[in-house]
């Protein structure tokens, strides 16, 4: 099974993170899945990846938001 991810923000304020992928058993290249996207006033489940880069992703996370991630094989 692909492990998966959760991030959100609960600021209200648009924050970076990066995210140590490694430490949830994600391959350090691999390319993660966006499932979806939620906002304050909504939510997106457009089709988008996310690559990590030496085991860390960043994502840009705007305010009272979340994104829910899935490593793909």
């Amino acid at each position: 099974k692909e492990p998966w991810l959760l991030g959100h923000s609960n600021v209200s304020h648009e924050i970076e993170k990066e995210v140590e992928i490694w430490q949830a058993g994600i391959r350090p290249d691999a390319r993660l899945k966006v499932l979806m996207k939620t906002y304050a006033d909504g939510f997106s489940t457009a089709d988008t990846d996310i690559v990590a880069q030496n085991g860390r992703i960043k994502i840009k996370l705007p305010a009272f938001s979340a994104y829910i991630l899935k490593a793909e094989s």
